[in-house]
């Protein structure tokens, strides 16, 4: 912690802006600082500690959170930095205030080493993502507060209260005489409105390969039981559903395949349907991470397999078709997914072809471009990110799971370098168009590409 001091207060403050705080942080690892003598202690086991170890020239805060404990929604404004999670595994729910309307705009998991960017003008909360452990942040801010006079605090209920110089924390449950002013009914709240049925979750540092394909294999076990129902009571993805089996349906039927492998075959309920839909009696192969999937798709006459397809031992077999459908995209990283295809490549007769489907980066109507935002505002090429990764979970849901976004022609550029020819690439309409053929980038991508 000495040395972190001393480093800070070295800063000049005519050349300190929001980025240049971020390079003058990430020589120190969070993981090495030494804390435990300057750790406040805790006074109410429903509110947060801090001890401020440096004013000049910036302040730097150290918090100490009992299990479960959160600030309250508050309003950074006239000041800005980063958070850096010592110890635990932090919360932080981001606000918009538009038209007198409080809207829940994302929340971020942030783990130890991983840091969280506190822009001027931004609203949110911290909370401790435990309910039996602590957690210890460590704040750094520019311009420094001597207090938290002015501090404006949300409560959902459409109050906004304003601290005054008493006020020890961001906390909405201090002493009448903490508070400046107390006016309620400003605001409506709103839950995050995302999407329809899920909500993006980033997580910091991002998780490793295995972490990412045992969240996933978490994710799918958990929804196995009505997946289906789910997939089909959706109608934008039904629609999108059925017109990528109807080109696939039609392909077969033209060149007839014999052996059919579906990667991330899932219940294997779009598998077996285009194989009935095509008339064809070709012997059908599955490989899906979650066990239950597995067993579902056995049901459905599918020889289906528990594993990664990495590791997945499929003996000298060889097929004229490998699919992989709404699933490329849980691949962790750039590297795994070269692997991934030089074994589709590998596991293809000549000629034989793969299909698979991505989500489209420049598609206005999907999350591509907020990734984009939030891989820039959380520096996350820092955290092991790509651009283009995605965390996200269902509403009402409790596992998260991974997605990449592509772009086209570096997408493409990957399959030729690889060995595959490239058939075609059409844009289907998922959540603008669905299911329709579009000549934009308003979908998501379906590519046919062959064993040369």
């Amino acid at each position: 912690m000495e040395a972190l001091i001393e480093k800070l207060k070295s800063i000049d403050l005519e050349k300190l802006d929001y980025l240049s705080l971020f390079d003058h942080i990430l020589p120190f690892n969070p993981l090495n600082i030494n804390y435990q003598n300057e750790l406040p202690p805790i006074i109410d086991p429903k509110d947060y500690a801090r001890n401020i170890l440096l004013l000049d020239p910036i302040e730097l805060v150290l918090i100490h959170w009992p299990p479960g404990v959160e600030s309250a929604v508050h309003l950074h404004e006239g000041f800005w930095g980063y958070v850096g999670v010592l110890k635990g595994e932090a919360l932080n729910y981001e606000y918009t205030l538009d038209n007198k309307v409080l809207k829940q705009r994302r929340i971020v998991t942030v783990k130890e080493g991983g840091l969280i960017p506190e822009p001027d003008g931004v609203i949110h909360k911290i909370a401790n993502a435990s309910t039996d452990s602590p957690l210890i942040t460590l704040h750094f801010y520019s311009p420094a507060l001597k207090d938290l006079n002015g501090l404006k605090l949300f409560d959902i209920d459409g109050t906004i209260v304003e601290l005054n110089e008493k006020a020890p924390t961001a906390s909405l449950h201090l002493p009448e005489d903490n508070y400046r002013s107390y006016l309620k009914n400003q605001f409506e709240f709103e839950e995050c409105s995302e999407g329809k049925t899920h909500l993006t979750s980033p997580i910091l540092p991002k998780p490793s390969n295995d972490e990412i394909k045992d969240m996933i294999q978490a994710y799918y076990t958990e929804q196995a039981s009505n997946y289906d129902d789910n997939d089909l009571d959706n109608e934008l993805r039904r629609n999108y559903v059925y017109a990528i089996n109807d080109l696939l349906v039609n392909d077969f039927q033209l060149f007839h395949p014999e052996k059919v492998l579906a990667i991330a075959s899932g219940t294997g309920r779009r598998a077996a349907k285009i194989k009935l839909n095509s008339g064809l009696d070709y012997e059908l192969y599955g490989v899906d991470l979650s066990q239950e999937m597995c067993d579902l798709s056995i049901e459905k006459g599918i020889h289906a397999i528990c594993s990664d397809w990495l590791s997945v031992e499929l003996n000298d077999k060889q097929f004229d078709v490998i699919t992989m459908l709404y699933a490329f995209g849980h691949v962790p990283s750039a590297k795994e997914r070269i692997e991934f295809l030089e074994k589709v490549h590998q596991k293809l007769k000549i000629g034989g072809a793969f299909y698979f489907d991505v989500f489209n980066i420049n598609d206005p109507y999907e999350w591509g471009k907020r990734a984009l935002n939030v891989f820039n505002e959380y520096n996350l090429d820092y955290f092991g990110y790509e651009k283009g990764d995605v965390f996200y979970r269902r509403k009402g849901r409790d596992e998260v799971a991974f997605l990449h976004y592509f772009d086209k022609e570096r997408l493409i550029a990957l399959l030729k370098s690889i060995g595959f020819d490239i058939t075609f690439v059409k844009t289907i309409g998922y959540v603008h168009k669905s299911g329709e053929n579009l000549e934009n980038d308003e979908g998501k991508l379906f590519i046919k590409a062959v064993k040369r």
